[in-house]
């Protein structure tokens, strides 16, 4: 996952500010951008484009994308 060389906010005298990060996540042939957005009253993830090496049927493709994200994880060590 990185930095995806671009970033914005949106800042209006009516509203909350925000932050939106975005991120290119990349593993196991699936390429993923994504927007991280922050504010005081919300943080989320906007999902904007899903590249697949070899893509398939709508099922594969987010199987894949589960494998990928799930592979990526950061596992906790366990300690005795």
């Amino acid at each position: 996952m990185r930095f995806a060389r671009n970033a914005s906010y949106e800042l209006d005298w009516n509203t909350t500010p925000k932050i939106l990060l975005h991120i290119e996540f990349l593993n196991e042939s699936v390429q993923v951008f994504f927007r991280l957005i922050m504010s005081s009253e919300e943080f989320g993830v906007e999902l904007d484009k899903c590249i697949f090496e070899n893509p398939s049927d709508e099922e594969t493709n987010t199987s894949n994308l589960m494998n990928a994200l799930n592979d990526a994880r950061i596992q906790k060590r366990l300690t005795h």
